[in-house]
């Protein structure tokens, strides 16, 4: 499960958040195989839903590809101007291309990107059918896959952009969307039917563009306030679902038939895109069946800002999540207003289990500084959460609501470590592979940390062997039990510097601890010949006077065997064991706090020198 990591590091995305305006490339697949797998075009409405959606000011371009790369809306700043011109354009949207030339596609999109540019989110957003495509050639098409993997994609992170990559058909080269996303920091998403596009592109959108929402809640309500100039409602539907109805705080109700000025309504087969400008204060109510991707997109003056998280991390890799409210651009730090506010962060996985926690801005648990408007909580992934996550946060007082949401993929630890053990248990080899398709091998450092069963402890650098792979030894003395964590650092494919701590490898010695011998002195004795006498004489006695107090029936009845009153031998050996894995772990618990409060240290050191030099 998700747990709250108290020990904490503080790592290079884990700053307050600065707004970055989004630049958004739509690339969509026009190949041949499309008659088949979009036999009704839902290409067209599910793109026109992910154009309604982009906040304005942001900049944003489609594209359509197979054989070439064409540029059906040129790339501009999204307003009523720009979206009426891609609203007719998309109606191009076809299925007539012979390939599917995946390298040109992205190389194409990306022209005009050049170095790096923090003040700008670089996206591309990619749906496709297919495999590398561009020849009759099976040799001809591997090459071009290659150099797709080894080469395109590599100058693409190296300038920051994201590639969301959707794939329809379980035909789809998966894997290879899989590399591509997670080469440039993106996410993937599969998709079976060609009616499930335009709710893949609203979750595909989630994770590329964090946008300002309220929390619809029971009966579809969610709560307008003062401070919001604008929302959009994005309502789902099948052909069972009532005709949507919107509510407004005065009871007034409003359908795509009957409309004031301040209301735009868009509907489709599938989805309903309602737009209200300077909407009525108050609650409001989505009147159809509920569903979980329904989302309410607000314009506010009163923003919730928070810590993009990478949209792939690792397992045991820590994450400092941290928000803010802000008001007209300037952080809310206002005491009144912040301890009216309650801030609450889930993690939702795809079976729709979920883990919730409270983060606080008490200056205590990895929040800096008391009071400052900026409210954090460490989290860390564990073996169960693999796979997709969805974070939702959701700030609320008595008088406003608001909530982001973002997809995030928990990949698995980026090294495996394989134990060997020799046959007298006291020599042990543990062996470190890392996964070259999620981290650079170059730069990689691996520091273990041993715990011997006292809780004494030892840091030592983890080196290759002659193999080239990092290997570590450690001797084990009998009946004693030794935990191993590894504390690695590094940087992924895509370039984003990683740190973490592997959980604790036990490793023991089985042997039981040789018994020290004991020589136990017989008390002195009297004369051999008297003492046996006098004890026959007195054994003598005190049977006679035994067997004269028995009764007849007495004597004849079975006697009882005298009880063994001798009580067992203690096993020294296993109260040993029980006695040094205590210790063990009290030793681990105190060497890793040590350990991570110096990493702790230094991080903070160069978040201070990185602050001084901007």
């Amino acid at each position: 499960m998700l747990i709250c990591w108290w020990l904490g590091i503080i790592i290079a995305y884990a700053a307050p958040p600065v707004a970055a305006v989004p630049d958004v490339r739509i690339l969509i697949d026009v190949s041949g195989s499309m008659k088949k797998n979009d036999q009704h075009n839902l290409r067209m409405p599910a793109t026109r839903l992910l154009l309604n959606l982009l906040p304005k000011h942001s900049r944003a371009g489609v594209w359509l590809f197979s054989d070439d790369t064409i540029n059906l809306v040129p790339v501009g700043t999204v307003d009523a101007a720009w979206l009426s011109q891609a609203d007719q354009a998309i109606k191009q949207i076809h299925s007539r291309g012979q390939y599917t030339n995946i390298g040109d596609g992205l190389e194409t999109v990306a022209r005009g990107w050049q170095g790096t540019d923090k003040k700008t989110s670089r996206v591309i957003i990619m749906l496709t059918d297919g495999i590398v495509d561009v020849s009759k050639n099976k040799e001809t098409n591997r090459k071009a896959r290659k150099l797709l993997l080894t080469d395109t994609i590599l100058q693409l992170a190296r300038r920051g952009i994201k590639v969301y990559v959707i794939t329809l058909s379980r035909h789809a080269d998966s894997q290879l969307a899989k590399q591509i996303a997670f080469a440039t920091d993106g996410f993937t998403k599969q998709v079976m039917r060609a009616d499930q596009l335009a709710k893949s592109f609203a979750n595909v959108f989630v994770a590329a563009v964090q946008r300002d929402s309220v929390p619809i809640k029971g009966k579809g309500r969610f709560l307008i306030d003062a401070q919001t100039n604008e929302f959009t409602v994005m309502v789902f539907a099948d052909k069972k679902s009532k005709v949507l109805q919107l509510q407004t705080p005065s009871k007034t109700v409003l359908t795509r038939e009957q409309l004031p000025s301040n209301v735009k309504w868009h509907h489709d087969e599938r989805y309903d895109l309602v737009t209200v400008t300077k909407p009525e204060q108050g609650r409001w109510q989505v009147i159809t069946e509920q569903d979980d991707d329904n989302r309410v997109y607000i314009v506010s003056n009163l923003q919730l800002q928070a810590t993009k998280v990478p949209n792939n991390v690792f397992l045991f890799e820590p994450i400092l999540y941290q928000i803010n409210l802000t008001e007209q651009g300037k952080i809310i730090t206002e005491p009144g207003f912040l301890q009216a506010v309650k801030v609450q962060l889930r993690s939702v996985n795809a079976a729709k289990n979920s883990q919730e926690w409270v983060l606080h801005d008490n200056g205590v648990d990895g929040d800096s500084k008391a009071g400052d408007g900026i409210f954090t909580q460490r989290l860390i992934y564990q073996k169960r959460d693999m796979g997709a996550q969805e974070l939702i946060l959701t700030a609320s007082s008595p008088t406003f609501q608001r909530d982001i949401h973002q997809l995030i993929q928990v990949h698995d630890a980026p090294i495996q470590v394989d134990h060997e053990e020799s046959s007298d248990g006291v020599q042990h080899t543990l062996t470190l592979q890392e996964n070259t398709a999620l981290v650079n091998s170059q730069g990689l450092t691996i520091d273990a940390i041993i715990t011997d069963s006292l809780g004494a402890h030892q840091q030592e650098s983890v080196k290759k062997n002659a193999q080239g792979d990092f290997q570590l030894r450690v001797k084990i003395p009998a009946g004693e039990v030794h935990a191993v964590n590894f504390a690695v650092a590094g940087q992924t494919t895509n370039g984003r510097a990683f740190s973490l701590v592997m959980p604790a490898v036990m490793v023991k010695n089985e042997k039981p601890v040789k018994p020290v011998q004991q020589t136990v002195k017989e008390p002195p004795s009297l004369p051999a010949a008297d003492a046996q006498q006098e004890e026959l004489d007195d054994e003598f006695d005190m049977e006679t006077k035994y067997e004269s107090t028995r009764t007849e029936s007495e004597k004849r009845a079975p006697q009882k065997a005298p009880e063994n009153k001798t009580k067992p031998p203690i096993n020294y050996s296993k109260l040993l064991v029980i006695i040094s894995v205590v210790l063990l772990y009290l030793g681990l618990l105190a060497v890793t706090i040590k350990f991570l409060l110096q990493v702790l240290r230094k991080k903070r050191i160069a978040a201070i020198k990185d602050k001084l030099g901007r």
